[in-house]
């Protein structure tokens, strides 16, 4: 089992860091990218070298936040310090666990998952909304008294935004909203930030939510609503154009749960559920998977897209 970090002790491992390599969880969102950029803007303002790894490409929607800044070759670990973010297990690493796996695992490691199994010491805060709001606090303190420059700011602000849905989801509590309005307050454009996150898709992804809603099934009396995703019309659309089909089916009126499957090369099933209020955390980890308790997912292996559906409705309904 790995060690719980105190604030003190990460703070203490955040500021002794030298050159960081910074590893980003697969399928990376908002709140992984706009904390990692944060991070490297951190350091490159002290002078270090700083390497951002992640197993998959950056979704183009939030290649704004990059500001120059891009995924690098890995070329070795001697004398550099060796992090995670917002990297709730060592599978979410995907092909970088070969090398950061637990035989030779990262340093340490920043999350808000409630169900995580972190791979290196962690810290983490599970009542913060997303990785970037532990590191408002964080970085905040680290760089006192000058404080937090604006395009730290800015990627923070953005990863607060993404994981809470633009402060629509009930993970969003006052804490969260003080870290975004400390954010907002030295002169960010929150407005552009949101704009780019939620409003502004292009045609391919206009059409993989139409797709998406055309899919939606509702099932026990219209309180679960899902839809399945085969690998022939991921394809077609880009598989990168549906990470916002989850809420497109949770937008249902009356749907208190929600879920999508979407077929992985080789025949898997990527599982994401959403709740208003049921823990469905619970059910992913029934599946070997985990998350918050009202926004989780899992991999489902050797089944059909129709019995697995049918068999997480059954598990859900109660919840519903």
């Amino acid at each position: 089992m790995t060690a719980r970090l105190s604030r003190k002790a990460v703070l203490a491992r955040l500021a002794a860091a030298h050159d960081p390599v910074i590893l980003i969880h697969v399928k990376p969102d908002g709140d992984a990218v706009g904390s990692a950029v944060a991070l490297a803007h951190f350091y490159h303002d002290r002078g270090h070298a700083v390497s951002l790894l992640c197993a998959d490409p950056i979704p183009a929607r939030l290649s704004f936040l990059l500001g120059g800044l891009t995924l690098t070759p890995y070329t070795g670990r001697a004398g550099r310090t060796v992090l995670t973010l917002d990297v709730a297990s060592e599978g979410q690493l995907g092909s970088l666990s070969d090398g950061f796996g637990a035989e030779t695992p990262p340093d340490f490691s920043i999350d808000h998952h409630e169900r995580c199994t972190p791979v290196a010491p962690c810290y983490c805060r599970p009542h913060a909304a997303a990785t970037g709001e532990i590191l408002v606090d964080l970085l905040g303190a680290l760089t006192e008294p000058a404080g937090l420059t604006p395009p730290m700011a800015t990627a923070l602000f953005a990863a607060i935004a993404s994981d809470t849905g633009c402060f629509r989801f009930p993970n969003a509590t006052g804490a969260t909203h003080r870290a975004a309005a400390r954010l907002i307050d030295l002169g960010i454009d929150a407005g552009r930030v949101n704009h780019l996150l939620f409003e502004s898709k292009t045609p391919a992804q206009l059409k993989a939510e139409a797709a998406t809603a055309d899919r939606t099934v509702l099932a026990a009396d219209g309180r679960i609503a899902y839809a399945s995703l085969d690998r022939a019309l991921l394809d077609r659309f880009g598989e990168e154009n549906f990470e916002t089909s989850i809420d497109i089916v949770r937008a249902v009126a009356g749907v208190t749960i929600a879920f999508t499957l979407k077929e992985q090369q080789g025949g898997s099933l990527r599982v994401s559920l959403r709740a208003t209020t049921a823990n469905v955390a619970a059910v992913a980890a029934l599946h070997g998977g985990g998350g918050h308790a009202r926004a989780a997912g899992c991999t489902l292996r050797g089944t059909t897209a129709e019995n697995a559906a049918e068999a997480l409705v059954r598990e859900l309904t109660p919840l519903a």
